[in-house]
C-alpha cells in the first residue's frame, strides 16, 4: 500500500507500550478504516517521519499538539518505558493546559484505554479507563470515534453521511511494489487512485488489512466492486506474494480486470522467470501510461452505465425461455402469471437468443425457464444451457442482493425428472410443477420468485 502522508493534525494518536502492540494495532486499524487513511497515528506507520535523534521531540509534539484525540493505552508496562514516559509527559502537560480552556470540548481530548494489567503513574485513582481487552476491536474503535465526535462534531456528520451514501461505483486498486508507490514517478499508485476518484469511482480498499484477516477482507472488498485495477512493475512483490494473491482473488470473483505494465519494461531482463511469465499474461495491457488511463476511463464508463441501468428503479423485468415443442401454449399461461397477475414486465427469448447475450444490453431482474416433457431429452430443448448461463450471470454480479433469481416451471405429464432438468443449479433457484394449483393461479414458489425479482429491482 502507498505510504501514509503526515497531516497537519492527526484525528487520533495512540500512545502505548510495545508489549500491547498487537492489540493496539488492531484497534488503530479499525479506527483508521472508519476515519480514512492517514488520520490515525501509530508509531510503526510513521517511522519515516519520527526517525532521528529528535524522535522524542516529534512524538511529544504529536501527542501534545498535533492530534485531536490522544489515546493513552493503560498498562503496567506503559509507566516503565523511556519512550512512553516521554509521550505521557506531553499528554499530562496537555491535560493541565486543557483544564483552563474555555472550550468545553477540550475536556475530551485525552482518552485512557486499558490494554493490560497495572497502573500508570499520574492517572488519578478515580480515572475510568474502558477495558479494550473485554471488547471486540470494532466496539472499541466505535468508542474512540464517539469520543472524537465530542471534539469534532463535523467528523461525526461526515461519517454519518458516508454511512447513508448509496455507493454503487466501486473499483479495487491493488497494492503494488514500492517502486510504483513513488509519487515523483509518472506511473504510480496514488496518481491512479486520484484518477479513479475524479471519474466518480470509490476506490477500495480504504485501509490496510490486518495480516490475519487479509484473505477474508480482500474477498469481502472484491465482492463489492465492479472492476479490478493493478499496476505491475519489473520486480516481484515480496510481501506475501500479494500481487498474485489479489489477482487470483479478482479472477475468482469474476471481476473485469485492468492490469498494466509499462511498455518500457524489457521482459527479457525480468527475473525470476516466474515473474516474467506473470507480466506476459495475455490480459496485461502494455502501452504508454496515459493511453492506459484513457482506455480505463472508457471501459469504466461502459461498466458504470450498465450498472446504473441494472439498478434503475424501473418496473421489474423477467426474461423467459420456453422449452417445448408447443411454446405458444406455455407462453400464454406464463404471460398471465407475470404480466397480468403480477404487473411485472416479461421478455421471451427469440430464436438464437440467449440469457447471456440479452443480459449484456438489457439487464433483467429474474430468469424463468418453462418446459414440458420435450425438455427431458438431451436435445436442443433441454434447459441445461439456460441454467448454466443463469449461474454465470449471477457470479458476475458481485452484490448478492442484485443477483437475479431463477425459477423453473415444468408441465406434466409425465412427472418431472428434476435430476435430468437441473444438471446445473444456479443460485436463488426455485423449481415447481405447473399443475400444483388450479384456476390459473401461479404456484406458491413462483410467488416467492416474483417477490425476489422485486427486491432485486428495488
Amino acid at each position: 500500500m502507498s505510504s501514509r502522508q503526515v497531516p497537519e493534525k492527526f484525528l487520533v494518536a495512540f500512545s502505548f507500550a510495545g508489549e500491547q502492540r498487537d492489540l493496539v494495532r488492531a484497534i488503530a486499524e479499525a479506527v483508521e478504516e472508519r476515519l480514512g487513511r492517514g488520520t490515525v497515528f501509530l508509531d510503526e506507520w510513521y517511522e519515516f517521519y519520527i526517525a532521528g535523534d529528535d524522535a522524542d521531540l516529534r512524538l511529544q509534539e504529536i501527542y501534545g499538539q498535533k492530534s485531536e484525540l490522544a489515546v493513552v493505552c493503560v498498562s503496567g508496562n506503559y509507566g516503565g518505558k523511556p519512550w512512553t514516559l516521554a509521550e505521557h509527559a506531553a499528554i499530562r502537560a496537555r491535560v493541565m493546559t486543557l483544564r483552563t480552556s474555555p472550550n468545553d470540548q477540550d475536556a475530551y481530548r485525552v482518552l485512557p484505554l486499558r490494554v493490560g494489567d497495572g497502573d500508570v503513574k499520574g492517572l488519578a485513582f478515580n480515572t475510568i479507563s474502558p477495558d479494550a481487552r473485554q471488547k471486540p476491536r470494532g466496539e472499541t474503535a466505535e468508542l474512540i470515534i464517539s469520543r472524537l465526535k465530542l471534539i469534532r462534531p463535523d467528523v461525526g456528520r461526515a461519517l454519518e453521511a458516508a454511512a447513508t451514501q448509496d455507493v454503487t461505483r466501486l473499483v479495487y486498486l491493488a497494492e503494488c511494489t514500492p517502486d510504483l508507490e513513488d509519487a515523483t514517478k509518472p506511473i504510480n499508485h496514488d496518481r491512479t487512485k486520484v484518477f479513479l476518484e475524479d471519474l466518480g469511482w470509490t476506490v477500495l480498499p480504504r485501509a490496510e488489512y490486518p495480516q490475519d484477516e487479509y484473505a477474508s477482507r480482500l474477498k469481502q472488498d472484491l465482492e463489492q466492486c465492479q472492476a479490478f485495477v493493478q499496476l505491475l512493475g519489473p520486480y516481484p512483490w515480496k510481501r506475501g506474494g500479494f500481487d498474485r494473491l489479489q489477482n487470483e482473488a479478482a479472477v475468482t470473483a469474476g471481476l473485469k480486470r485492468f492490469r498494466y505494465r509499462s511498455s518500457e519494461i524489457d521482459l527479457a531482463k525480468v527475473e525470476p522467470a516466474e515473474h516474467r511469465q506473470f507480466l506476459s499474461a495475455p490480459d496485461i495491457i502494455f502501452t504508454g501510461f496515459d493511453d492506459f488511463l484513457v482506455h480505463l476511463e472508457s471501459e469504466l464508463e461502459t461498466l458504470g452505465r450498465r450498472d446504473d441501468a441494472s439498478r434503475a428503479g424501473n418496473q421489474p423485468l423477467v426474461r423467459v425461455a420456453v422449452r417445448s415443442t408447443d411454446p405458444d401454449r406455455l407462453w400464454e399461461q406464463v404471460f398471465q402469471w407475470i404480466y397480468v397477475q403480477e404487473n411485472i414486465l416479461s421478455d421471451q427469448l427469440g430464436p438464437g437468443e440467449s440469457f447471456v447475450s440479452k443480459q449484456e444490453g438489457d439487464p433483467c431482474h429474474g430468469f424463468l425457464v418453462v418446459c414440458d416433457a420435450a425438455a427431458l431429452d438431451d436435445g436442443p430443448l433441454s434447459p441445461r444451457d439456460d441454467l448454466q448461463q443463469c449461474r454465470l450471470i449471477q457470479i458476475r454480479e458481485k452484490n448478492s442482493a442484485r443477483r437475479p433469481p431463477v425459477a423453473v416451471v415444468y408441465w406434466p405429464p409425465p412427472s418431472p425428472s428434476w435430476s435430468k432438468l437441473l444438471r446445473s443449479t444456479p443460485l436463488k433457484l426455485r423449481y415447481m410443477r405447473a399443475d400444483s394449483v388450479s384456476d390459473g393461479a401461479s404456484p406458491p414458489l413462483l410467488s416467492e420468485f416474483f417477490a425476489e425479482v422485486r427486491r432485486v429491482a428495488g
